[in-house]
């Protein structure tokens, strides 16, 4: 019925025109949600390669849009929603806080986000409720703190904006430690949705908690128009110990500092153990 015959999402159902999108939704933490057993862990991700699940598609061999991709909702005060009542328990204990569960649920959104974006097998990556409702024994939630005020819940929009903007950056790395005192490598992808080219630098580096860094490693990037890229790089893990953020920031050339992509990975730094 459209007279402008524009490409047209199906839902999830097969596409109607030749040329239209498909959806897919991996909702990698649906089956922990559901058993008694954590069948799906963050660090999985360092050996995905970004494709579909084999099988879920409603059609092969068109776009694909993923729409649906959390199950880690949170109502507006910091609970579980009916699907994720067993979820949170499991994976972060009974007694997390309110605080804690909203940390870890931004966290998660903007790591899966950059993960489907980083392998550009999708064609395009959809927040699911974005705006949508929250009340007593909802299914999902949205991400406001406010709605009347449209105030986002302040983690969702620290990390998830990070992971949408244009100049995509996602760390490979989901390990909960990392050895002190050694140096190792790190792959690095980065995206640029821009119909123009962009370069410029890539510093990674490891922070305290408090915010101090500790150590940086700088690369220069360079991506083509709607283009991407993998960078390798090295990092000397200072001998250090307890909680850090493995950060990753994108400095476009011509730019100040507040228009860099960030990327942070949470990590405890272990001393190796000495005979």
């Amino acid at each position: 019925m459209d007279l402008s015959n524009r490409p047209w999402e199906n839902s999830y159902n097969p596409p109607a025109g030749e040329d239209d999108p498909v959806e897919y939704h991996p909702y990698l933490y649906q089956q922990t949600a559901a058993g008694n057993e954590i069948k799906f862990r963050l660090s999985d991700l360092e050996q995905m390669q970004g494709k579909p699940s084999a099988g879920y598609l409603p059609k092969e061999a068109h776009p694909i849009l993923i729409n649906e991709y959390g199950w880690v909702w949170l109502n507006r005060d910091g609970s579980p929603t009916l699907l994720t009542e067993t979820l949170y328990p499991r994976l972060l204990g009974t007694n997390a806080t309110a605080a804690e569960r909203f940390a870890w649920n931004a966290y998660v959104l903007a790591a899966k986000t950059e993960y489907w974006r980083a392998y550009r097998e999708c064609a395009g990556i959809l927040h699911f409720v974005y705006l949508t409702c929250s009340y007593p024994g909802v299914f999902t939630s949205d991400n406001f703190q406010n709605v009347k005020k449209l105030k986002l819940e302040p983690h969702f929009a620290d990390y998830v904006s990070e992971a949408f903007k244009p100049l995509g950056v996602y760390v490979n790395f989901f390990q909960p430690t990392l050895k002190a005192g050694v140096e190792r490598s790190f792959s690095i992808k980065m995206v640029n949705d821009e119909a123009k080219p962009v370069e410029g630098e890539l510093v990674l580096s490891l922070e305290t908690e408090g915010g101090r860094e500790l150590v940086n490693s700088t690369r220069r990037f360079k991506l083509a128009a709607l283009g991407d890229a993998t960078l390798q790089v090295p990092l000397a893990v200072p001998a250090a110990a307890g909680k850090c953020v493995l950060k990753a920031a994108a400095h476009p050339d011509g730019v100040g500092k507040s228009s860099a992509t960030l990327c942070r990975r949470w990590v405890t730094l272990e001393q190796a153990m000495t005979r």
